[in-house]
């Protein structure tokens, strides 16, 4: 079975981590047409988009430090642990678009049942990384 380069899992691995943590914080923004009068109450307005923030970035950190406890005790990848690894992370990236629903639609459960559905899964995934 042919070894592939544990560093750059990691590096990938890593990247996707970053961006992921980069991208959540697209969804929190003060529409530009606020008067500058208004813009506390804009701010105070948006505690809930902040809160999904919040949450997700201890999310991601968590899933992050996970994968990092566990790529530390691993000498070589192959094929499987790759594809697994892919998948991981997909879930990962994809982890700022319910946070932006939840932040905006927390109130329905078609915006709470996604991001705990796609946290859910990551969690799974991450998992299953270990078997």
């Amino acid at each position: 079975m042919a070894r592939y380069g544990l560093g750059r899992l990691l590096t990938l691995s890593d990247g996707v981590f970053a961006i992921a943590l980069t991208v959540l914080v697209l969804s929190l923004h003060v529409d530009v047409s606020t008067p500058a009068s208004q813009v506390g109450a804009a701010i105070r307005q948006a505690w809930s988009e902040v809160y999904a923030y919040a949450l997700s970035v201890v999310v991601i950190g968590a899933f992050w430090m996970g994968h990092h406890r566990l790529y530390a005790r691993v000498t070589r990848t192959d094929a499987v642990i790759l594809w697994m690894n892919v998948v991981y992370l997909g879930l990962v990236a994809l982890i700022p678009y319910p946070t932006d629903l939840l932040g905006r639609y927390g109130g329905e459960s078609d915006a709470v049942a996604l991001y705990g559905g796609v946290v859910g899964l990551g969690a799974l995934a991450g998992v299953a990384t270990t078997l």
